[in-house]
């Protein structure tokens, strides 16, 4: 008799009885009576590749590991397994956001770009330890994986490279364009951030293929009267929050705490929040772990998560520059809280642009220039006044990429025409944004 197909394609089957499993053992391979037509059932075999668990860390390795493109959900198992299990990390300050909500209660870690950072790693190694050096990408293809390694094995530390997503992978993907067609090749890209910040952006960048000039337009420069900073450290334990809403307001805090000879014991019960990952990443390099830092990295983003919250009568303190936006402090004392706002910076001019630029600019041989701050737009146009050369940022001739709203807003309030604008406001986004552009442009 002819079997009744099941309609799938492949051919006829014939179904198992219902109580097949009381019949026959369940063996790797259970087979059917020898008068059945029936296909062999075959259970499922454990894989040697389980997706839930990694390799237990071995005390003494150094794990060098990729994060990959920055998203969490972009990072290996193996490699977020090993965070979770290290008792030392060393890890770009950037990447402190993300990285923190895996790490075991009492790890230590410290920045990439520390003086005595091999030092450390091999004698924490020496010493037992879970260690993880942690690289953006992947250690050999983007970071500095390669010397690391040479460096710690010639100490005769075992270390063991743990490979992540390529960041050229991921811009890539960002785009939607081929990995071996690089988007920006060709491009030359301005870069107005102070030199100590400009390192990421840089590096995005060159991986997308653009040349990346350096044209730095504030400088950071610590407020002179320290006296009411002073006052406000002396009553930090007396906040219930402490709120800083940038990595120069970070820097420029913890340096005046330092030379006061105070500790993170100032902070007492107060809690911390930060806008942005690069600044909470500041403040964990720091060792303070941070309460609350908002999905959007912006005053708006954090307002809306505190909308929920009693603060009436509480005390907050903000960290930030002489000049900045009124929303927060003003939001906060509309829900009842006494706001302490404390300037810890200013953003001054540069002495200069260099003697070139303009004429850079007016021939077309720079193809955009970016801003990552309000101050950087307002002092990049300043230093540019007495030239021609901002009309080519007012008639398209020049792209503006800005990296989030605030700043697009102060750019083209200063007359700017601005095309690029970063969604999610950070340094990565901002250069996708341009890739995108520029991609469209060809």
């Amino acid at each position: 008799m002819a079997l009744k197909s099941s309609g799938r394609s492949g051919g006829a089957v014939r179904m198992l009885p219902p109580d097949w499993d009381t019949k026959w053992p369940r063996l790797s391979r259970a087979v059917a009576p020898s008068n059945s037509c029936a296909r062999p059932v075959r259970t499922r075999r454990a894989s040697p590749w389980p997706m839930t668990e990694s390799a237990p860390a071995r005390a003494g390795v150094v794990y060098l590991a990729g994060w990959g493109p920055g998203d969490p959900l972009l990072t290996t198992l193996r490699t977020r397994g090993l965070v979770a299990a290290a008792d030392f990390l060393v890890l770009p300050p950037d990447l402190h956001a993300s990285v923190l909500p895996l790490m075991r209660e009492g790890a230590a870690s410290m920045g990439d770009q520390e003086g005595d950072l091999l030092d450390r790693v091999a004698d924490s190694a020496a010493r037992g330890l879970v260690v993880v050096y942690l690289t953006h990408g992947d250690p050999m293809v983007d970071g500095h994986g390669a010397d690391a390694l040479k460096a710690l094995r010639s100490q005769g530390v075992t270390v063991e490279v743990v490979p992540g997503l390529p960041l050229s992978v991921a811009l890539a993907t960002e785009v939607q364009t081929s990995l071996h067609c690089r988007p920006l090749h060709g491009r030359r890209v301005l870069v107005t951030r102070p030199p100590h910040q400009a390192a990421e952006m840089v590096a995005w960048l060159e991986e997308a293929g653009a040349e990346a000039i350096l044209c730095p337009t504030v400088r950071i420069v610590p407020m002179a009267d320290m006296e009411e900073i002073d006052r406000a450290m002396d009553e930090l334990g007396r906040q219930a929050w402490v709120i800083f809403t940038s990595v120069n307001g970070v820097d420029c805090f913890f340096e005046r705490l330092r030379e006061r000879g105070l500790d993170l014991r100032a902070f007492a019960s107060a809690r911390v929040a930060a806008i942005g990952s690069a600044t909470a990443g500041r403040l964990a390099r720091h060792g303070l772990r941070i309460d609350l830092v908002p999905e959007q990295f912006d005053a708006e983003g954090l307002l809306e998560k505190l909308a929920g919250e009693d603060l009436t009568g509480s005390r907050i303190l903000i960290p930030r520059a002489e000049t900045a936006r009124d929303i927060l402090p003003r939001t906060l004392r509309r829900q009842g809280a006494v706001v302490q706002v404390l300037v810890v910076y200013r953003a001054v001019a540069s002495s200069g642009l260099p003697a070139n630029l303009c004429k850079e600019l007016s021939a077309g041989r720079i193809h955009a220039v970016t801003f990552t701050s309000s101050s950087t737009v307002s002092r990049f146009k300043t230093l540019l006044e007495p030239a021609s050369a901002p009309q080519l940022l007012r008639d398209g001739g020049v792209a503006v990429a800005c990296i989030g709203p605030v700043t697009g807003k102060t750019a083209r309030d200063l007359g700017f025409n601005v095309t690029i604008e970063a969604v999610r406001f950070t340094v990565p986004d901002l250069v996708a944004a341009l890739a995108r552009h520029f991609a469209g442009a060809s």
